[in-house]
C-alpha cells in the first residue's frame, strides 16, 4: 500500500518537471518569483545589507520585491493549473 503511494507521488512528481521543461514561460515565472521572494527576504532579514538607507525607502523596497516574486509566483500556480486541465 505504501509503494503504491510512492509510485503516485512520484509520477506527480515527474509530471510536474515535465510541464515545466515543456514550457519555458513556466520556468522562467518560477524562476523570477523565488528570486524576487528570496532577496526580499534576505534584505528583510539581514539589515547589514541595507545600511544607510531610510526606512521608508527600504521597506518600501522590500514590499515590493516581495509583492513581485509573489505575483510571479500565483501566476505561475494559475498557468500552471490551466495547463495540466
Amino acid at each position: 500500500m505504501v509503494m503504491i503511494f510512492r509510485f503516485k507521488a512520484m509520477n506527480k512528481f515527474n509530471q510536474f518537471f515535465r510541464t515545466l521543461y515543456t514550457r519555458p514561460g513556466l520556468m522562467w515565472k518560477f524562476g523570477a518569483g523565488f528570486i524576487f521572494l528570496t532577496m526580499g527576504l534576505v534584505l528583510l532579514f539581514v539589515p547589514k545589507l541595507t545600511y544607510g538607507l531610510e526606512d521608508g525607502t527600504k521597506f518600501g523596497f522590500i514590499g515590493l520585491l516581495i509583492l513581485y516574486g509573489f505575483f510571479r509566483l500565483v501566476t505561475f500556480y494559475i498557468e500552471f493549473k490551466n495547463n495540466n486541465e
